[in-house]
């Protein structure tokens, strides 16, 4: 997937540093800096946590489509949340 200039532009709209990000990945900065540069991939976590903690539009992480952010009116209805135990994995498909 191609959404390292995605998430550039999210940090920047955010005023937050990839330090900043990584800690609330729970990555470190070097592993998050591979990210952003595209030699490294997001996890299905990591991309649920920009969901959750920042109103992430995955639409718009992934594919650049969409709004940025989903405003909190239609936030249920655009986002699930899956909680998962340690060990656990979720598959997450995108339809347009």
């Amino acid at each position: 997937m191609d959404y390292n200039k995605n998430l550039q532009r999210i940090l920047l709209e955010l005023k937050i540093t990839q330090t900043d990000m990584a800690k609330i990945l729970g990555i470190s900065r070097q592993q998050f800096n591979n990210i952003i540069n595209g030699r490294s991939s997001l996890t299905d976590k990591n991309i649920l946590t920009l969901m959750t903690s920042y109103n992430v539009n995955s639409n718009y992480l992934l594919t650049g489509k969409g709004p940025m952010f989903l405003s909190s009116s239609n936030q249920d209805d655009d986002v699930m949340v899956i909680k998962l135990k340690k060990g656990q994995s979720v598959k997450i498909v995108y339809e347009e």
